[in-house]
C-alpha cells in the first residue's frame, strides 16, 4: 500500500503554522480535506475544496451537500488521492471558508510503500508549528490582527477578542503532536457525516472539536 507524507503549511503566513503528515494514498479527496482541516482547526462551518495542481492546469475538487444549484466539476467524495498525478514537490491546496479565504498549501515529499497492517495508524503527524485558524476572524489579516492583541494583552480591540473567544489568553505558537494523532482518530469521521451524510454533530461531538489542540 501507498503512503504519501505532506508538508502543510498555511499559505503565505508568518509566523509559519505548518504540519508534516503522512496520510493514505487510498483515501478520498473529501477525507483528505477533513484530516488537513483538522490539523489547523478547521470547524466544519464551511464549504471547502482540494485544488491540484498540474501544470498551468488547476483540478478543483468539491463536496455536493445536496444543493441542485452546486456546480462541482470534480467530486472530492469520489475520487481518490492516489489517483492524481502527485509527484515529489507536487503541490496539493486545501481551500477553506470561500470568504475567508483559509489556503493549506501540501508540498509532497516523500512516497512509502507500507504493509497493509500499518494502514490503521494512520493518518500520522509528525511534526508541526503553531495552532491553526480562528474561525470567522477575516482571514489570514484578521489572524494577525488576534495575534497583535493577544500579544498587547490591553485595548479595545483585545478586550473585544476576550469577549467574542471567551477567553483572555492565547498562545497562537503551540502545537501538540500528541493531541493532534489523537484527534486525528475521531474528527475526519464527525466532519464526513457533516459534509457528506448532512448530520449534525452531536453536542459532545462539537465541544470535542472546539477543544482544540491546546
Amino acid at each position: 500500500m501507498r503512503a504519501f507524507e505532506f508538508v502543510a503549511e498555511l499559505y503565505r503566513f508568518k509566523p509559519r503554522i505548518w504540519r508534516r503528515v503522512i496520510v493514505p494514498a487510498d483515501i478520498k479527496l473529501s477525507r483528505f480535506g477533513y484530516i488537513v482541516m483538522t490539523l489547523f482547526e478547521m470547524k466544519a462551518s464551511h464549504l471547502f475544496a482540494v485544488e491540484h495542481k498540474v501544470g498551468k492546469k488547476i483540478a478543483r475538487y468539491e463536496v455536493d451537500m445536496g444543493n441542485d444549484e452546486w456546480d462541482s466539476t470534480h467530486d472530492a467524495a469520489k475520487t481518490f488521492l492516489g489517483s492524481l498525478e502527485i509527484m515529489p514537490k507536487s503541490k496539493v491546496s486545501v481551500i477553506y471558508d470561500f470568504g475567508d479565504h483559509w489556503e493549506i498549501s501540501l508540498v509532497l515529499e516523500k512516497t512509502y510503500n507500507i504493509p497493509i497492517s500499518m494502514i490503521a495508524s494512520l493518518p500520522r503527524v509528525l511534526e508541526g508549528e503553531g495552532y491553526g485558524i480562528v474561525e470567522d476572524c477575516g482571514g489570514r489579516s484578521g489572524l494577525v490582527d488576534l495575534m497583535k492583541a493577544f500579544k498587547a494583552k490591553s485595548g479595545d480591540e483585545y478586550e473585544e477578542f476576550c469577549t467574542w473567544l471567551g477567553r483572555r489568553s492565547f498562545n497562537f505558537n503551540k502545537f501538540s503532536v500528541s493531541r493532534a494523532n489523537e484527534r486525528l482518530k475521531i474528527i475526519p469521521e464527525i466532519y464526513e457525516q457533516i459534509y457528506e451524510d448532512d448530520v449534525t454533530a452531536s453536542e459532545e461531538e462539537c465541544k470535542y472539536i472546539d477543544a482544540g489542540t491546546i
